[in-house]
């Protein structure tokens, strides 16, 4: 099996450094925080379906891409869950982690949620957004002169959710029915199969259009907390640095750790480049020195050579 590993969306790790870095009192602050709690939702239930990828023990050639992300020729983004692909079909995975009840409506084109408390309400229809994608591939596919049917599935990752009412045009499963779903579509479909050389070809288009999705969101300098935060304290604390380690005078806890997250929270919400300078200022500490020697041993790369030089933060 080749596949890549789903890594945490950007989106979700500027949402984590945003709720790390803005005063609760801000009153930005609830948006955010609701926010995060809904895609970090949806990254469980990813992360959850991706583990029956390890029970599915098939033996023909393929690739699974994980949150593939392109843009079309019209300029707007497509997001895919989960892109199986191989040489007897493609199939577009939708992941929903949704508690309740889901009734999908083809005629109205909603997905309506019923929670345990009798709460409704109207979702956007994922249906429509797999449509979207399939023609998108359709178009791609007659490009490259490839013949490859095209299957598409919605799968629940949260078992205790409710499917009511199904759409007659996309199937729609629990997590556990995807294996059997694809070997369905494998009985179906195995008999036409890409030449080897089509199929690597196609997997040498999709990797060359993937594009990562960045989100544009920083914090302004009045909102920004500076400092090493101490995570014991629940980032309410800032920490210090003494010969070569950083402390906490709250709770007394050592963690080099906190500074290389505080890095990376500065990358993703202020500068991907710093200074030995604004080292200093940002992260309390007591001399250029210090700080030229911490980006050393860190091996950041010089990207201004002069007296003004400025460092890029590397990404971990």
């Amino acid at each position: 099996m080749q596949t890549t590993q789903r890594k945490k969306p950007h989106k979700l790790l500027k949402l984590e450094a945003i709720l790390r870095r803005l005063r609760k009192t801000s009153p930005n602050y609830p948006y955010f925080q609701e926010l995060h709690r809904k895609l970090s939702a949806g990254f469980q239930g990813e992360l959850r379906v991706d583990r029956l990828w390890q029970e599915m023990n098939f033996t023909f050639p393929h690739q699974i891409f994980y949150d593939y992300c392109f843009i079309n020729n019209s300029g707007f983004t497509h997001q895919i869950d989960t892109l199986f692909v191989t040489p007897h079909f493609l199939c577009l995975i939708e992941i929903k982690n949704i508690l309740g009840k889901l009734d999908f409506d083809d005629v109205k084109r909603q997905c309506i949620r019923t929670t345990s408390d009798g709460k409704i309400d109207s979702l956007i229809y994922p249906v429509d957004q797999l449509f979207r994608h399939q023609g998108y591939f359709q178009i791609l596919l007659k490009q490259l002169n490839i013949e490859l049917p095209i299957v598409k599935v919605i799968v629940m990752a949260n078992p205790s959710t409710i499917i009511g009412q199904l759409s007659t045009e996309c199937p729609i499963m629990h997590s556990v029915g995807l294996p059997y779903f694809l070997w369905q579509q494998l009985q179906h479909f195995g008999q036409q199969s890409l030449e080897t050389s089509d199929f690597q070809r196609l997997l040498m288009h999709l990797k060359s259009i993937r594009q990562d999705k960045f989100w544009e969101q920083k914090l302004m300098e009045d909102e920004w907390r500076s400092g090493v935060l101490c995570p014991k304290c629940a980032y309410e604390k800032s920490m210090f640095y003494s010969h070569g380690s950083w402390l906490c005078r709250s709770c007394g806890v050592e963690n080099n750790e906190a500074f290389l997250q505080a890095l990376q929270d500065y990358r993703l919400l202020r500068e991907s480049y710093i200074s030995t300078t604004t080292l200093c200022q940002e992260f309390n500490i007591p001399s250029k020195y210090i700080a030229y020697r911490i980006i050393k041993a860190l091996k950041f790369e010089k990207i201004r050579n002069n007296r003004y030089s400025h460092y890029k933060i590397s990404e971990y």
